[in-house]
C-alpha cells in the first residue's frame, strides 16, 4: 500500500500516465478507418502494441491511485516497451 511520503509522487505519476493515455486515445480514435487507409497488415503491427501500451497505462493508473506503487511502476515499464515497439513500427511502416 502506498506510504504517506509517496504521495506527491503518486500525483506526478498519476498525471503523466494521463497525459500519455490523452495522446494514446487521439491516435485510436477511428481504428476502422485507419485500417482502411493503412492496410490491416500495417495496422495490426503498430497498433497491435499500442493496445498492450494503453491498457497497461490502465493498469499503471489502477495500481498508483489504489496505491500500489511497484504494480503501477511494473506496469508503466511494460507500457513503455509496447508503446516503443508500435512508435518503431509506424516509423518502420510509414
Amino acid at each position: 500500500m502506498l506510504e504517506q511520503d509517496e504521495g506527491g509522487k503518486q500525483n506526478a505519476i498519476k498525471a503523466g500516465i494521463e497525459e500519455i493515455e490523452r495522446m494514446v486515445a487521439e491516435l485510436t480514435g477511428d481504428g476502422a478507418s485507419l485500417a482502411l487507409t493503412l492496410g490491416y497488415d500495417v495496422y495490426t503491427r503498430i497498433f497491435v502494441p499500442l493496445a498492450q501500451g494503453e491498457r497497461n497505462l490502465h493498469r499503471a493508473w489502477s495500481a498508483l491511485v489504489d496505491g500500489y506503487m511497484e504494480e503501477s511502476r511494473r506496469a508503466l515499464k511494460e507500457a513503455s516497451v509496447s508503446l516503443r515497439q508500435a512508435h518503431d513500427q509506424a516509423n518502420k511502416c510509414l
